[in-house]
């Protein structure tokens, strides 16, 4: 299940930096994640995995702190 939030995950930033892969985001990205030298193989994709991951969860959390009392912090029921 991690593994599958995690692709859902890299996804959904991939498509917000309109895929551009070599971007000044994903060089930005790789430079403070690993500095002078990155992993190779099994060890990047599971790192990739485990930030894909972790942006949704990031992206829940800021969404229950925007408004807490709705259940998830998403919109209360029929408001737009």
């Amino acid at each position: 299940m991690n593994r599958l939030r995690g692709v859902w995950g890299l996804f959904r930033v991939f498509a917000a930096t309109g895929f551009r892969r070599r971007g000044r985001y994903w060089r930005w990205r790789e430079e403070t994640a690993f500095g002078r030298g990155s992993p190779r193989g099994r060890e990047l994709t599971e790192a990739a995995l485990d930030y894909g991951a972790w942006t949704l969860r990031m992206r829940h959390l800021g969404r229950a702190r925007a408004n807490p009392h709705t259940p998830r912090g998403g919109r209360h029921p029929g408001r737009r």
